[in-house]
């Protein structure tokens, strides 16, 4: 059983693998939703599968630097602040 939605967490010695290697091989598993975040670059980027083939063709929805996710109905982005004190 695969998942719906893969959130990776880059590092500069992963980045381009995230982009492309993975980002296709998860693409051909018919992987939903693929996100990548960057705490480097403060960078989260997202992508929908295509209705044809198995091909990311399309960014994730993004209002104000968040990302809609389908799979989840809500919106993915980072957060800075306290929890639990």
């Amino acid at each position: 059983l695969l998942p719906h939605l893969i959130v990776e967490l880059s590092s500069p010695s992963t980045a381009q693998l995230d982009r492309t290697e993975k980002k296709d091989l998860y693409a051909s598993l018919n992987v939903p939703e693929y996100v990548i975040y960057d705490p480097d670059a403060d960078r989260l980027e997202g992508w929908v599968m295509g209705l044809v083939g198995r091909r990311y063709l399309d960014p994730m929805p993004e209002r104000n630097g968040q990302l809609w996710c389908q799979t989840l109905k809500l919106y993915l982005g980072r957060w800075d602040g306290e929890y639990l004190d």
